[in-house]
């Protein structure tokens, strides 16, 4: 609530551009859980539309779901395209909730969502429920995270200060 009062007595363009941007600088801390993460995420998401912004209603993004059922923009009813902006939003949330997530957790989930969409599988959640349980349940050996980020060596150099000849 301190949010929207604060979004609600600032001019109305600027409060709309702050929104937007926090929601797409927003990422999960390392130390923050899941339900953590995914609360504040939605609460990003409730500003930036009671702010009067839209999740994803692009025009590129809702041809796309029309196009996965068949349909043209040209040619849908609007129930239909209701439901395809419905869907592009659920799926712009889970794309954002994803790739906002602890790259240090979720790092290989990520790389193993791209390259298997680039190998013609598209397993990407398709709703913002999906992605928080594929989160929730992600499984990841704790050695492979050591490989991610290094080992704790690297890089590390002493220096030390004193006189020569000391």
């Amino acid at each position: 609530t301190v949010m929207f009062q604060f979004q609600s007595q600032r001019y109305a363009p600027l409060a709309l551009h702050e929104a937007k941007r926090w929601f797409y600088m927003f990422c999960q801390d390392k130390n923050s859980p899941c339900q953590e993460y995914y609360e504040m995420f939605q609460n990003n998401v409730e500003v930036l539309e009671y702010c009067g912004g839209v999740v994803s209603k692009d025009p590129g993004l809702v041809d796309n779901e029309l196009t996965l059922v068949g349909l043209r923009r040209e040619t849908a009813t609007p129930n239909q395209l209701e439901t395809a902006e419905a869907a592009s939003r659920e799926r712009a949330l889970a794309c954002a909730l994803l790739f906002g997530s602890d790259k240090i957790r979720y790092g290989k989930l990520l790389e193993n969502l791209e390259n298997t969409y680039t190998q013609g599988n598209d397993i990407y959640p398709a709703t913002l429920q999906q992605a928080y349980t594929l989160l929730v349940h992600w499984k990841q050996d704790p050695r492979n995270i050591v490989r991610l980020i290094g080992t704790p060596t690297d890089g590390l150099a002493f220096a030390t200060v004193g006189t020569e000849g000391t």
